[in-house]
């Protein structure tokens, strides 16, 4: 992708770290998720990025988890949810240091299960959206992109 030199770079980046880490959990339960590494990779990939193209826009989203499809059936949900959380809340924090446009999926979605409780609905196996999903997310894509100076 940098190759293409584009405008506008989006990262979504996340949950399949914290997946990965509960795999890794099964067989070590007092493995800690590595936080300072995990931003130490994603802000070395973004300062390749402004190194090799200074001008481009950057936009991140956080990465989200729902109690939704399979995630009913874990019973360490809760380890699930608070390390997602506490990935976007680093992702907020990079944004700010990048100067780059936030994409609040992880609020987004936490506030449409609200709304729209029945289940499957706007994620159907806790972590892929639905086409109802992916459409409330492209619609806070637009907007924030037009937002970007």
């Amino acid at each position: 992708a940098l190759a293409l030199s584009p405008d506008v770079v989006c990262l979504l980046v996340g949950i399949n770290d914290v997946y990965a880490f509960r795999k890794h959990r099964k067989t070590d339960v007092a493995a800690e998720f590595d936080f300072e590494a995990w931003e130490k990779r994603y802000t070395g990939l973004l300062d390749t990025l402004r190194r090799q193209n200074p001008d481009v826009r950057i936009m991140l989203g956080t990465p989200f988890v729902t109690k939704e499809g399979g995630r009913l059936k874990e019973k360490d949900y809760h380890i699930t949810e608070q390390t997602t959380h506490r990935l976007a809340e680093t992702v907020r924090r990079i944004a700010r240091k990048y100067d780059a446009a936030l994409l609040p999926f992880d609020e987004m979605f936490y506030e449409l299960t609200k709304e729209e409780p029945r289940r499957g609905y706007w994620i159907w196996d806790g972590i892929h959206p639905t086409p109802a999903g992916h459409h409330r997310m492209a619609d806070l894509w637009l907007r924030t992109a037009e937002a970007m100076p």
